[in-house]
């Protein structure tokens, strides 16, 4: 799990450096984003507060994260599937589509001659 921590409250953010030492990493690298307020990103946002009430031991940061990962890599996974069933319906309909409009276009040339 590689994390970016972006909090304002200076000892929060220290705790959780000392805490999270091996798994920190750039923003563009992170797995997940703790955070104090949500805020628009494309990666995960884990809200202290939210995900996590405070005061959190050691133990239990680490378990909520480790929580939080996997429910967003399920979420992601099922919203990937999902996009991939929607399409293959569309795809399903579209082919019924054409075919019942080709078969017109054939009929109206046979009746044509």
């Amino acid at each position: 799990m590689k994390v970016f921590i972006n909090c304002d409250c200076e000892i929060l953010s220290a705790t959780l450096e000392k805490i999270l030492s091996n798994s920190i990493t750039s923003q563009n690298d992170a797995d997940i984003i703790i955070c104090e307020r949500e805020f628009a990103s494309n990666k995960p946002l884990f809200i202290i507060g939210k995900d996590i009430t405070q005061p959190f031991s050691e133990a239990e940061l680490k378990q909520k994260l480790s929580e939080f990962l996997e429910k967003s890599e399920f979420l992601e996974k099922k919203n990937s599937s999902a996009t991939s069933q929607n399409f293959d319906a569309f795809e399903k309909n579209l082919d019924e589509i054409l075919l019942s409009f080709k078969k017109q276009i054939l009929e109206l040339f046979k009746n044509a001659k």
